[in-house]
């Protein structure tokens, strides 16, 4: 199952004056019993959406139905957007694009050596590159208001970093 769903039937019910809200309070992304349900069968991974790392295309039939996105489990599907789907239920889809703990179709450019041999020295190297950017993040906002350089965001003071 899935917690909200967006598309053209939520659109008819919405009573918010501003429709097309992305999470929409007036209950119309709700799951209501006569909402379309997931239709797994026939569906194939067939590749890497271009739009982000946790996109992937979905085909039925040779042709383009929808994406997932394994991030967040949110299915596009047949021109409804599934939001918050249960994960055991997407596992056909799931067993599509990982083995091993790594996706099928991963890209070259995000192919790199494990950060080390033992969780002590990737974590090592973990915190040298936070360090590193943090550092960075500083030498670039350094003297612009709110920013702090405790937690490195503009809190304005606020935080309890």
């Amino acid at each position: 199952m899935y917690t909200m769903i967006r598309g053209p039937r939520q659109r008819e019910r919405c009573t918010d004056p501003i429709k097309g809200r992305l999470y929409c309070e007036c209950g119309c992304q709700t799951p209501y019993d006569d909402d379309p349900q997931i239709n797994l069968t026939g569906i194939v991974v067939s590749g890497r959406a271009p739009q982000g790392y946790a996109d992937y295309t979905l085909t039925r039939d040779g042709k383009r139905c929808g994406e997932i996105n394994t991030q967040y489990c949110a299915l596009m599907l047949d021109g409804y957007e599934f939001l918050g789907c249960d994960r055991e239920e997407m596992r056909p889809l799931l067993d599509q694009i990982f083995a091993d703990g790594k996706s099928r179709f991963d890209r070259p450019e995000n192919d790199s050596e494990p950060a080390g041999d033992s969780l002590a020295e990737t974590a090592a190297n973990v915190h040298m590159d936070e360090t590193i950017s943090d550092m960075g993040m500083d030498a670039d906002h350094k003297g612009q208001v709110g920013y702090c350089t405790k937690c490195h965001t503009f809190c304005f003071g606020d935080c309890e970093a």
